[in-house]
């Protein structure tokens, strides 16, 4: 019963562990733990590739030290597979880097032998490419290696295709082909639907959320705010479920741009609000910026000009500190729009003319903001009376706008073109231009549209809350079950603690008994420990005696050939006095049998420890056992030479060779290692 209860309590604790514990963190974990535990250096490499991307958002340090370890791993092996991701992933950090040449460089040799990789490598390496040109908006170079890469990759994994999709929509929405970038969206979609049926892992679940974001930033463009609030409700929850704030911020951030152009500025300005405060927490500082832009454009809508200038400079700061000079010609162009409204239309010029020429005047590469640069500048000649110059950036502007399909451009345009045909007297034009402006409108801004947004967030908000609801009640009823079995387990408790204090009593007696047998007992064997501690020191010592006996003898055979050699030199017949060193050698040289003994004497008393050293070595050799007996008698290098009849070099290279099968590192002591054992 008590057993039972215990295993309920340890399910709850981990059930409530789990629970609380996301996706993405879980994923994170899995791989750190996952590559510390591996010795493929090839499955290594992969969890760590994926481990840099899962990383790369949240912990620079550690991206750059899992960069560190893959490129380390290539140079050790000299694998060209792990060399090859080593090199992406350096492309990648380069990339966030805005280092797009020096991206592309480490690439060069790789893609100069394409020939010897495998599909999916190939398909990463043009990725990689395409991702050095995507940032700097060369758009064309993008979405050629993009759909290179496509070309290319296999069926698997489904999370990369995926994200070769998205990229691929997003180069194709920048240039203004909204309708290519929601195909290919709906189409990886629908693949990452069928996958879901059987790999629900982090990857494919994550990536499905970042395709649901993004066709409802191609609603949004196109106007389409009902679509885009369907798409935008279901990659939230999915960014919960996995734990990524970015995307989870962007989102919110996203919802409140969606409330501003439906005319609802405070809701926008709670939502941007909640945004920012999710960036701070994550130190990320262009989103930060992007916020604080944002919140100058709401406070703009509500003609609070005074705030709205004060985010535009925080946000100009940070970019500038960024380098990021697309996001500050936004801001330009905003600040212009903030002196169009106040109708001071000559530092509306001033500040829309930044914009534009910071963008790169009429080659920018990105459509959507070539359609409301060119729209901004005409409004301004429109207001300063040159209709000439309005008419022709206000239609340029229009057509742009027509061929991005973007609602808000096309309204914005219709509606000034209609002004100006009205003032110079083409009413029949301007006419033509309001019946389409007022078209627009209704299907931006229909009634019908806006309740359909706030029924769907108002849905999605409820669903939410019945979730918690749910969570919270499976919360209690788990405490619940935990408090029940505590009852339990503490009724048991008290039962047991009786019962063992009966037990006690009854075995006190016996106990105090058996105490003082093991007493004498102890201290019997410790007699004994300490009779055999002595009898095998004098082993030992006489283990030591022998081996300085045979050395005395081997110094003084030496001695006496020294003698010999001597009198050779010298010419001398000195035959009595050889005979002398003669007689001398012959009683010293029966002290060979001593060597013998010594042996004999050294496999007796250390056969214990010969049977510990070949259980934990079993690869030393016969003369390596006997080396390491010798050692662990503290004999010198020279002594154990004369009893192995070997030089005290070669002793010496015999030591570093048994250190080596030991595994010892060079701060570990090979007497103290020896005698431990």
């Amino acid at each position: 019963m008590m057993y039972k209860g215990l295993l309920i309590a340890v399910f709850v604790m981990t059930y409530m562990t789990t629970f609380s514990q996301r996706t993405a963190d879980a994923y994170r974990e899995y791989l750190e733990i996952e590559t510390k535990g591996t010795t493929d250096l090839q499955h290594k490499t992969d969890l760590l590739f994926d481990l840099f991307t899962v990383t790369l958002p949240l912990d620079r340090k550690r991206t750059l030290q899992i960069r560190n370890e893959v490129v380390s791993l290539g140079e050790k092996s000299g694998n060209s597979s792990i060399q090859l991701k080593g090199a992406l992933l350096s492309s990648r950090l380069l990339t966030s880097q805005n280092k797009y040449d020096s991206a592309r460089l480490i690439l060069d040799s790789f893609i100069a032998n394409m020939e010897e990789w495998d599909d999916l490598e190939q398909a990463r390496i043009w990725q990689a490419v395409a991702n050095s040109y995507y940032w700097p908006d060369n758009i064309d170079s993008s979405i050629f290696y993009l759909e290179r890469a496509l070309s290319v990759a296999p069926n698997e994994p489904i999370h990369l295709i995926a994200d070769l999709y998205t990229k691929l929509s997003t180069v194709y929405r920048q240039q203004g082909n909204l309708d290519k970038s929601l195909e290919l969206l709906e189409r990886i979609d629908e693949q990452l639907d069928s996958a879901l049926h059987y790999d629900s892992t982090y990857q494919v679940l994550f990536k499905k959320g970042i395709v649901a974001y993004s066709a409802g930033i191609i609603h949004y463009y196109k106007g389409n705010y009902q679509k885009d609030l369907e798409w935008l409700l279901q990659a939230m929850p999915i960014f919960e479920e996995v734990g990524d704030l970015r995307r989870q911020g962007a989102s919110l951030h996203h919802l409140g741009t969606v409330y501003r152009n439906i005319k609802n500025p405070e809701k926008a300005i709670e939502y941007f609000r909640q945004s920012l405060d999710i960036d701070q927490k994550r130190g990320d500082d262009e989103g930060v910026a992007v916020c604080q832009e944002s919140l100058g454009l709401a406070y703009g809508d509500m003609e609070d000009f005074e705030t709205s200038y004060e985010y535009y400079h925080l946000a100009l700061d940070s970019y500038q500190k960024l380098g990021k000079t697309d996001r500050k010609a936004n801001i330009y162009n905003n600040i212009g729009t903030n002196y169009y409204v106040q109708e001071d239309f000559a530092e509306a010029a001033i500040w829309y003319k930044r914009s534009f020429e910071l963008r790169g005047g009429l080659q920018m590469a990105n459509r959507i903001d070539l359609g409301s640069s060119l729209i901004n500048m005409g409004s301004t000649f429109l207001e300063a009376g040159d209709y000439i110059q309005a008419r022709r950036y206000l239609e340029s502007g229009l057509e742009v706008a027509q061929e991005t399909k973007m609602l808000q451009q096309q309204k914005s345009a219709t509606e000034m073109l209609g002004s100006l045909f009205g003032r110079v007297g083409a009413y029949k034009k301007s006419s033509e231009f309001w019946k389409e402006n007022n078209r627009i409108k209704d299907s931006l801004y229909s009634v019908q549209s806006q309740r359909s947004i706030a029924e769907m967030q108002e849905k999605y908000d409820s669903e939410r809350k019945e979730n918690e609801l749910r969570e919270n009640e499976v919360r209690i009823q788990l405490l619940e079950k935990e408090r029940q079995i505590v009852r339990s387990n503490n009724a048991i408790l008290v039962g047991g603690l009786v019962l063992f204090a009966i037990i006690g009593v009854l075995l006190y007696k016996r106990q105090q008994t058996q105490k003082t047998l093991v007493k004498t007992e102890l201290e019997l064997a410790a007699q004994r420990e300490q009779h055999l501690r002595g009898d095998l020191q004098y082993k030992n010592q006489e283990l030591v005696n022998f081996a300085l006996q045979i050395s005395a003898r081997d110094e003084f055979l030496e001695s006496i050939n020294k003698e010999i050699d001597k009198l050779t030199r010298n010419g001398l017949s000195g035959n009595e006095k050889l005979m002398q060193l003669s007689k001398q050698l012959k009683l010293n040289l029966s002290l060979s049998k001593h060597r013998k003994e010594f042996e004999a004497h050294v496999n007796s008393v250390c056969e214990s420890f010969f049977i510990h050293l070949d259980a934990l070595h079993s690869n030393l050799t016969e003369n390596e056992k006997r080396l390491a007996a010798l050692l662990r008698l503290n004999l010198t290098s020279k002594e154990i030479a004369s009893v192995l009849n070997i030089s005290a070099k070669s002793v010496d290279m015999n030591r570093y060779r048994l250190r080596k099968k030991l595994n010892l590192s060079s701060d570990e002591n090979l007497y103290q290692a020896l005698r431990s054992i």
